[in-house]
């Protein structure tokens, strides 16, 4: 049985994103790291970016940001974001839902995956693919290319 706030939420981002190709992995990582990470957890780590950043501002780097959970220095590595600092042009950028599927889609074509699977992808994604994890991730996928397939969007293979 699919929890109904992974449908929703795949509902939810497909409509805010507004975009005419997508891939149904970064759809399912996104939508797996929503279920994980409530809005009101995500408010809290925006705090704790600008609070470290001011206590221990190389502790920054590591946090993991945005719906797409991406570390600060995957952020900037991949170019979305100029430095580790919480100024108001990061932060508006970290909270784009487009620019999180993007920075998403960038960070996971790096790998190069063949023949993605949901264990591979949690473990690029997550170090480690922990079955929980990849259990929701799964449903995720099979919500993703359900809905994409029932929809006039383009499916994306996961490199393109």
């Amino acid at each position: 049985m699919i929890n109904p706030k992974l449908s929703k939420n795949i509902i939810f981002l497909i409509h805010s994103l507004r975009m005419r190709n997508y891939s149904p992995y970064v759809l399912a990582i996104i939508n797996t790291e929503m279920f994980f990470r409530s809005s009101k957890h995500r408010f809290v780590e925006y705090l704790a970016w600008i609070f470290l950043w001011l206590i221990q501002s190389k502790r920054v780097s590591t946090l993991s940001i945005g719906i797409a959970q991406i570390q600060i220095r995957h952020w900037k590595d991949l170019g979305f974001i100029t430095s580790y600092k919480p100024t108001l042009s990061n932060i508006l950028t970290i909270l784009n839902y487009k620019l999180n599927y993007n920075a998403c889609q960038k960070y996971i074509d790096k790998f190069n995956i063949d023949n993605p699977s949901t264990q591979k992808i949690a473990k690029i994604y997550n170090g480690k693919p922990r079955k929980y994890y990849c259990s929701i991730l799964e449903k995720s996928l099979v919500l993703s290319k359900r809905y994409l397939t029932n929809s006039s969007t383009k499916i994306c293979s996961p490199n393109e």
